[in-house]
C-alpha cells in the first residue's frame, strides 16, 4: 500500500458540512476558527464530484517530506490525508477523518461554492475515498495522536516521519488502521441521508400535484415551514415539562425530549394542507423499529404560509401526534426498491 501521507490539525465539528444547527462552527483549530467560521467546516460537503479539504498549515506544503521523489513538484496524487482535531473539553488529537488517494497542493487555491463563498483547500479527494468517523468512534485509544517533538508539537500539521523518511511507529500504525478500517462512516450516512431527503423531497412534490396536499413547496417555503413546525413540537413537549435537543442534523429524528428517565424521540413533519400521509426515509424508519414504544410523530399541520417580498413566514397550525408511533409494516407503501445487480452480469454493463 502507498505510504504517503500527511497529517493535518483541524478544529473539531461533527459532520465538516458547512454551518449547521448545533454544529455551526469548527471548535479549536487555533485563532482562525475562534475568529471566523474555518474552512475546515466545508471538509466533507460535496462540490462537483469532489470534496475540497483545508487545515491550517504553512504557506505552502514540503510535499519532498510526503516522498522525496516529490520535490519541485506542484501538487502530489494517491496520499492518505489523515484529519486530526482535539474533542471539546480535553485535550490531545485524536484521528476524525481521513481522504485516500488525495490530491495534495504545494500552496493553497480558492474554491467558489454555490453559495458565493470562498474557501481555501489543499486537498482534494474523491467522495468514494473520503472517510470520516462517528465522534463517539473518534474518541476510541485507537485513534489517540501523540503530542511531542515527533508529532504535531507546536505545528498544526505533521508529515510523520523523520528527516531520513522513515514513518514513526504511531503514524505506520494509524495509517494501517485507516487502510483496514470498515466500520462506520458518518460521511457515507450523511450522504445517503442527503440522496433520501432528495427522493422525499421528490415524492413529496408529486403527492401534492395528486392529492393539493401542500408539500410542494420551494425550498425556502419548506424550510420556513419546517422551522414553524420545529417551534411548535418544541413548544408542545416543553409545556409537559420535557427538554428538548434538536437533533435534525445527523440523527434520524429531530428532537430528543427527556424527562427524568422518560425519553422520546420525535420526528416532526409540517405542512400546509391536512395530514393525510407523511414521507418517511428508511433511516426514520427503522430508528423506530429499534426503538419501539419510544418513538413520537407530530405533524404541524394547516400552515399559514405567508409570502413576503424579503422572504416567505409560516404561521399557524395545528397538532396530529401519535404518540406512540406504531408503524405497522402494512401501513407503510414503497416508494421504490434497491436491486442489487448479480457478481456474473456487472462486468456486462460496460
Amino acid at each position: 500500500m502507498s505510504k504517503r501521507v500527511f497529517f493535518i490539525g483541524i478544529g473539531w465539528m461533527r459532520c465538516y458540512r458547512g454551518p449547521q444547527p448545533g454544529d455551526e462552527k469548527p471548535e479549536g483549530g487555533g485563532r482562525h476558527t475562534e475568529e471566523h467560521v474555518g474552512d475546515e467546516a466545508w471538509n466533507f460537503l460535496e462540490h462537483d464530484g469532489w470534496l475540497y479539504g483545508y487545515g491550517t498549515a504553512k504557506s505552502s506544503m514540503h510535499l519532498q517530506r510526503i516522498d522525496p521523489a516529490a520535490k519541485g513538484a506542484s501538487k502530489l496524487d494517491d496520499t492518505t490525508v489523515i484529519f486530526c482535531a482535539v474533542p471539546p473539553n480535553t485535550r490531545g488529537r485524536v484521528v476524525v477523518g481521513w481522504y485516500r488517494k488525495s490530491t495534495v497542493l504545494r500552496g493553497k487555491r480558492q474554491l467558489k461554492r454555490g453559495d458565493g463563498r470562498q474557501h481555501s483547500w489543499w486537498f482534494k479527494a474523491r467522495p468514494e475515498e473520503a472517510w470520516l468517523l462517528p465522534p463517539d468512534e473518534r474518541e476510541s485509544r485507537k485513534w489517540k495522536v501523540p503530542s511531542g517533538p515527533n508529532s504535531f508539537g507546536q505545528s498544526q500539521h505533521t508529515y510523520g516521519r523523520n528527516r531520513g523518511g522513515d514513518l514513526y511507529p504511531w503514524a505506520e500504525e494509524i495509517l494501517i488502521q485507516v487502510k483496514t478500517y470498515n466500520g462506520a462512516n458518518l460521511y457515507r450516512e450523511r450522504r445517503l441521508a442527503d440522496a433520501e431527503e432528495r427522493m422525499l423531497d421528490a415524492c413529496e412534490v408529486v403527492e401534492a400535484t395528486r392529492s393539493g396536499q401542500g408539500w410542494g413547496l420551494s425550498g425556502r417555503e419548506r424550510k420556513a415551514v419546517e422551522t414553524c413546525a420545529m417551534q411548535a413540537a418544541i413548544q408542545h413537549y416543553k409545556g409537559q415539562d420535557y427538554d428538548c435537543i434538536d437533533r435534525s442534523v445527523g440523527h434520524p429524528y429531530d428532537l430528543e425530549c427527556a424527562k427524568g428517565p422518560n425519553v422520546r424521540f420525535v420526528e416532526v413533519k409540517g405542512t400546509t394542507g391536512a395530514p393525510k400521509a407523511v414521507f418517511l426515509s428508511r433511516g426514520e424508519v427503522d430508528h423506530v423499529w429499534r426503538h419501539e414504544g419510544e418513538c413520537d410523530l407530530f405533524v404541524w399541520h394547516g400552515i399559514d404560509l405567508v409570502r413576503h417580498d424579503d422572504g416567505p413566514a409560516a404561521r399557524g397550525g395545528r397538532a396530529c401526534i401519535l404518540a406512540p408511533l406504531d408503524l405497522k409494516r402494512g401501513d407503510l407503501s414503497p416508494i421504490c426498491y434497491e436491486y442489487r445487480l448479480p457478481v456474473e452480469g456487472r462486468d456486462a454493463l460496460g
